[in-house]
C-alpha cells in the first residue's frame, strides 16, 4: 500500500507540473491532440480516481496573422506613385517630295504688261547691231547676260516657264554649250502666251524715239532668235526667215546673244555703250557679218520643256524673203559640202 500511495502522490506531482506549464498531452486512444488542464487539483491531493478534464486544442481560440494590405494608386506612398515621364507626340510623317515640275505649262495664261521693256541706258547712243559670234568651245556654264534675261522675261511676263540657259555639250552647234542662249518657255498654242512672246519679239524688233531701227534688241546684245518654225537676226534689213531645224520651237523661244550680250557688258544691262559694232550705214548681210544658219541636225531639246506639240499657225506679220546680198561668198555653214548646222533650239 505505501508504494502504491508514493506512485500515486508522483502521477499527481507530474500532472499537475504539466499543467502548470501547459504542455499538450496525447490521449491514449490517439485522437486530436488535447491541452491538459488541472481542475480543483491541489499537487499534495490524493489521486482520484477520476480523470483529469481535458479541453481539445482545436476548441482553443487560434491566432490569427493580419492579410497584407494592398497598395493601390490612391492608398500608395507618394513615391510609390510616381507618375513615369511624360513622352514627346511623335512628329507626323513627312510626307515624300514630289518630282520636279516645270515653272508653267501649256496651261498658264500669261498677263502682258502695259509698259515697254526699259534698260539702264536709252539715250541717243546705242549699240550696232550683233555679229554672227556661233559657238566654238564647250562651257556650259550660265553667262550673267542669259542669267539678266530670263530673270526679266521670266518677272515681267509672269507665267511663263524657264526651260534653261547651260546644256552638256554635244556634236552640234549651240550656243547653250557656251551658257548664252535662254528658252523661255511659251506655248504656241496657248494664246496669251503667244501673245507674250509675240509682244516681246516686237519690242525687240520696235524703232526708238531716236530713230533706231530694234533697238531693244541691240541694246541686249540678241544674236538671234527661233520661235515657230521661224528665225530672226538684227540688222537693218532683216526679216523672219523659215527655220529648216529638226525642234519647231512651238513650246519656247530660243533666244542667243552675243559674247558682249552674254557678259551683260551691252547698254541695257551695264549703261555703256559697246563700241565697234555695225550700225546702219555699215551693216551688211554676208559682206563680214553672217546671219546664222537657217536649219541643219541639231536634236538637242529643252531640259525641261513639256511635250512637244503639233505645228502651230506661223506668225502672220512675217517674211520669208532673204534679204538681198552683197557678196556671192556664202557663210562658211551654207558653203556647198559644209551642210548646215543648227542654231540650238
Amino acid at each position: 500500500m505505501l508504494r502504491t500511495a508514493v506512485i500515486g502522490a508522483a502521477l499527481t506531482s507530474v500532472l499537475a507540473g504539466a499543467a502548470a506549464v501547459g504542455l499538450p498531452m496525447v490521449s491514449t486512444n490517439h485522437s486530436v491532440p488535447t491541452r491538459v488542464v488541472a481542475t480543483g487539483v491541489a499537487p499534495a491531493s490524493p489521486p482520484s480516481s477520476t480523470s483529469p478534464t481535458l479541453t481539445p486544442v482545436d476548441d482553443l481560440p487560434v491566432p490569427t496573422t493580419a492579410a497584407p494590405k494592398t497598395v493601390t494608386p490612391a492608398t500608395r506612398p507618394l513615391a510609390a506613385a510616381k507618375k513615369p515621364a511624360a513622352q514627346p507626340a511623335p512628329k507626323p510623317a513627312a510626307k515624300p517630295k514630289s518630282a520636279a515640275k516645270p515653272k508653267s505649262g501649256s496651261a498658264v495664261n500669261v498677263v502682258i504688261p502695259s509698259g515697254p521693256l526699259v534698260g539702264k541706258a536709252n539715250g541717243q547712243e546705242i549699240e550696232g547691231y550683233a555679229r554672227y559670234e556661233p559657238q566654238s568651245t564647250c562651257d556650259p556654264t550660265d553667262k550673267p547676260g542669259a542669267v539678266a534675261l530670263r530673270t526679266l522675261l521670266t518677272g515681267y511676263y509672269k507665267g511663263t516657264a524657264n526651260y534653261g540657259i547651260s546644256r552638256a555639250c554635244g556634236t552640234d552647234r549651240s550656243e547653250h554649250y557656251e551658257g548664252r542662249a535662254f528658252d523661255w518657255g511659251v506655248n504656241v498654242n496657248n494664246p496669251s502666251q503667244k501673245a507674250a512672246a509675240d509682244n516681246f519679239i516686237a519690242q525687240l524688233m520696235a524703232t526708238d524715239t531716236f530713230g533706231h531701227k530694234q533697238a531693244l534688241a541691240r541694246r541686249m546684245g540678241i544674236m538671234y532668235v527661233i520661235w515657230n518654225h521661224q528665225i530672226w537676226s538684227p540688222g537693218p534689213d532683216s526679216t523672219w526667215r523659215e527655220y529648216t531645224g529638226s525642234n519647231p520651237h512651238t513650246d519656247h523661244v530660243h533666244i542667243s546673244l552675243s559674247w558682249a550680250g552674254a557678259r551683260a557688258e551691252t547698254s541695257y544691262w551695264s549703261g555703256t555703250i559697246v563700241p565697234g559694232l555695225p550700225g546702219d550705214d555699215q551693216y551688211s548681210h554676208r559682206g563680214g557679218y553672217d546671219w546664222p544658219p537657217i536649219g541643219g541636225d541639231d536634236t538637242s531639246t529643252p531640259t525641261t520643256a513639256a511635250p512637244r506639240r503639233s505645228r502651230g499657225p506661223r506668225p502672220t506679220t512675217t517674211s520669208t524673203t532673204v534679204p538681198p546680198t552683197t557678196s556671192t561668198t556664202a557663210p562658211p555653214s551654207e558653203q556647198a559640202g559644209g551642210g548646215q548646222v543648227g542654231a540650238g533650239p
